[in-house]
């Protein structure tokens, strides 16, 4: 089903800093990042998608590069929507844009991460094509 039979008002843009009090709202615990998204070289950038002119969800990403295959790609950081808005094609369009738009930079991937106990989120990749990478495992050090 797509986002405009069930949400014929919902609009995908890029993330302004009149954005910052809602994200602030939505996710108090990224108030840093999403200030980081306004900087004069930003590590991150947002999508927001809108319905009724209102703020609904948002993806975070940032750039990647593969130097196996020296490819461009995309990262995804967050990818959120509001419960009263969840599934009504928010995530989807808000999937399908950042696939479009990192494809037109030059990317010819994306990757993100999510808790093997979130079957939603699974099953939810799984149906925009994705696939699970089992040849790698995720590490982690603080610096």
């Amino acid at each position: 089903m797509r986002s405009s039979e069930l949400q014929p008002d919902l609009h995908v843009r890029d993330a302004v800093v009149g954005d910052l009090p809602w994200l602030n709202q939505v996710s108090p615990e990224s108030q840093g990042a999403w200030h980081d998204a306004f900087a004069a070289n930003p590590p991150l950038a947002l999508l927001i998608a809108e319905s009724a002119g209102q703020p609904v969800g948002y993806l975070a990403h940032h750039p990647g590069y593969n130097v196996e295959t020296a490819e461009r790609g995309w990262h995804i950081i967050d990818l959120w929507v509001m419960p009263s808005h969840r599934r009504q094609g928010v995530a989807s369009a808000l999937f399908t844009i950042a696939r479009h738009q990192c494809r037109a930079a030059g990317g010819s991937w994306m990757t993100w991460t999510i808790d093997l106990s979130n079957q939603t989120a699974q099953d939810f990749y799984h149906r925009h094509g994705a696939h699970q990478t089992s040849s790698l495992r995720i590490m982690h050090v603080h610096c």
